[in-house]
This record gives structure tokens, sequence and C-alpha cells, in this order.
């Protein structure tokens, strides 16, 4: 069985909820981190082992309202993993959540969705 993950959000860090029980993976909040292979290489590594084990129809909600670059590059080494996921003919939904003025991030999202092979869904909040 592969245990869930949650990390409270910090200044430079955002809140992780990933619920294999449900299917469902959050990220929510600033992602800026000092050292960010620390912090999202044991996420990559949890999303590799866990939709090794699992079938399920994925959701994946992911609510930033700043990300640097380097955070972005990891965001799409996450992509990338469920992509391959989805290859495997599995389910997957990427909901990009965005406030309805902020343009920046509905694009960077766009951008981010043009790169993967995987359903989003913009939504704002």
């Amino acid at each position: 069985m592969i245990e869930p993950i949650r990390i409270d959000p910090q200044k430079d860090t955002p809140l992780v909820d990933f619920n294999p029980e449900i299917g469902v993976l959050k990220i929510k909040g600033r992602s800026h981190p000092e050292d960010p292979i620390r912090f999202w290489l044991p996420l990559l590594e949890w999303t590799e082992n866990y939709l090794s084990r699992t079938r399920k129809e994925i959701t994946v909600e992911i609510d930033l309202s700043y990300f640097n670059t380097s955070s972005c590059k990891c965001l799409l080494d996450f992509m990338s993993i469920l992509e391959d996921y989805h290859n495997k003919e599995h389910q997957v939904l990427i909901k990009w959540i965005y406030k309805e003025d902020d343009e920046e991030t509905r694009e960077a999202g766009e951008d981010l969705a043009d790169d993967v092979e995987v359903a989003f869904e913009f939504v704002v909040r």
C-alpha cells in the first residue's frame, strides 16, 4: 500500500496533499524553494511509485499563485510522469486553478498543457 503524502505549506513551498486512496494529487500555494530538487524529487519518486501500482483515474489539482523557473521545470517533470501513465491507457486530468485576473498563471498553465498530452481543465477560483 502506498502511503499518502501531506506537506504543509511554508513560505517558499506549497501545500502537497497526495491521496492515493481516492486518486487525487493536490499542490497549492507558492513554489520557490531554495533547493527545488530536494523538495520536488521525493514527490516525483512517490508519483512514479504510485502510478506503477495503480490503475485508478488520477486527478491532479494545481493551484499555484507563484512558482519560479526551477519549480516550473519540476512541474514539467511531474506532468511527464502523468503523461507516461496516460499513455498506458489510464485516465489523467490536470485541473489548473488560477485567479480570474491572473493571466500570467493561466498562460503558464497553457504552456505546460502544450508540452504534455494529458487532459487539462482550466478552473477559475
